[in-house]
C-alpha cells in the first residue's frame, strides 16, 4: 500500500471510529475484543477505500487559444506534481532551458520530491524522493548561475513533535548534489517560503532570503526574516517584529537603487487582519526596503 492509499485508510478509520463512539462509550479491559474490532474496521475502510471506481483523469483546459507544448500528469502515489515550479536554466548543457519542479511526471520517474524536466523531450534529468530529501519540498526558485543551483525549502517535523523545525538546501541544478543546508531550530517554522534575490553582499553571487515564524511558549507567532550569501550559506541580515504576531510576510528582488554594488531586498506585508494576542489590523499595509552594508 502507498502511502498516500494508507493516509486515505486511516482517516477513513478515524472518521468511522468517531462516528461509532458517538454518545456513551466505556472500555472494559476485562471485557476485550476492543482489538479485533479496530482490526475489521481497518479491513473494512481498505477494502472500501481500493473498492472505489477510478476516475478518469480531468484536464483543467480543455479549450485554450494558445498551443499545448506538453501536458504532464502525477503519479498515482504522489500527487504533487505543479504544486511549485521554477525555471533555473539549462541544466544538462544541451542550450535549451530546463524545468524543476516538485513532484514528477507520473509516466516516468515517482517522486514526492522533486524532479529536473528536460526542456528538449520533457524526460527527466534526474528525481529525488521526500526519502532522499528528508522533508517535502514546499518551494523551488532558482538562485541562478552558483553550478546552475536552486534554492529548495521545505520543513519536516522536529524530534519533539511539537512545531515545525524547517530547512532550506542550495543544491547543485546539473545534479541534485546539496552544496550547503541550513536547518531551523525548535519552534521555528525556518524556511516556510524562500526568495531567490540578487547580490546583496556585493560577491558576485545571486544571494536568497528566507522567512520563518517563530513560535513562543505562549503559542503567539512572530515573522523573522533572513538573508543568507548564496556562495557560503551565511547570513547576511535579519529582519524581525518586535512582537509576536501574526502576519504574511512577503520578499521581493530589487536591483541596486543606491548604487553601492549590492541589491536591495523588499519586504511587503499587505492590509490585514494580525492574530496572535495582539489582535488588530494593519491598517495601510507596508513596504520596506533594506540594504545590507558591510
Amino acid at each position: 500500500m502507498q502511502h498516500a492509499d494508507a493516509e486515505n485508510v486511516r482517516q477513513t478509520v478515524m472518521v468511522n471510529l468517531s462516528k461509532a463512539t458517538q454518545g456513551s462509550f466505556a472500555y472494559h479491559p476485562e471485557r476485550g475484543r476492543f482489538r479485533n474490532y479496530l482490526a475489521r474496521m481497518v479491513q473494512n475502510a481498505i477494502h472500501q477505500h481500493f473498492s472505489r471506481p477510478k476516475q478518469a483523469h480531468q484536464r483543467l483546459a480543455t479549450e485554450m487559444n494558445a498551443t499545448l507544448i506538453q501536458e504532464l500528469q502525477g503519479s498515482v502515489s504522489f500527487r504533487q506534481l505543479g504544486n511549485t515550479v521554477c525555471g533555473p536554466g539549462d541544466l544538462n548543457g544541451d542550450g535549451t532551458p530546463d524545468i524543476l519542479v516538485n513532484g514528477a511526471d507520473g509516466r516516468t520517474i515517482p517522486s514526492d520530491g522533486l524532479t529536473a524536466l528536460s526542456g528538449t523531450d520533457f524526460q527527466p534529468i534526474y528525481a529525488l524522493d521526500r526519502r532522499e530529501l528528508g522533508h517535502q519540498v514546499r518551494d523551488l526558485d532558482a538562485l541562478g548561475d552558483v553550478d546552475q543551483d536552486g534554492v529548495i525549502t521545505g520543513y519536516q517535523e522536529n524530534s519533539a513533535g511539537n512545531w515545525f523545525q524547517g530547512m532550506s538546501r542550495v543544491m547543485s541544478g546539473a545534479t541534485g548534489n546539496q552544496i550547503f543546508k541550513l536547518t531551523g531550530h525548535e519552534f521555528e517554522d525556518f524556511g516556510r517560503s524562500a526568495t531567490a534575490l540578487g547580490d546583496l553582499d556585493g560577491d558576485g553571487v545571486n544571494d536568497f532570503a528566507t522567512v520563518s515564524m517563530l513560535l513562543n511558549h505562549g503559542w503567539q507567532i512572530r515573522p523573522l526574516v533572513e538573508a543568507f550569501s548564496g556562495a557560503t550559506g551565511e547570513e547576511i541580515g535579519f529582519a524581525q517584529s518586535p512582537t509576536h504576531s501574526f502576519f504574511t510576510v512577503n520578499l521581493y528582488p530589487m536591483s541596486d537603487l543606491d548604487n553601492d554594488g549590492r541589491d536591495e531586498l523588499a519586504i511587503g506585508i499587505a492590509e490585514q487582519h494580525l492574530g496572535g494576542s495582539n489582535a488588530g489590523f494593519l491598517e495601510g499595509g507596508e513596504l520596506h526596503i533594506l540594504s545590507y552594508k558591510q
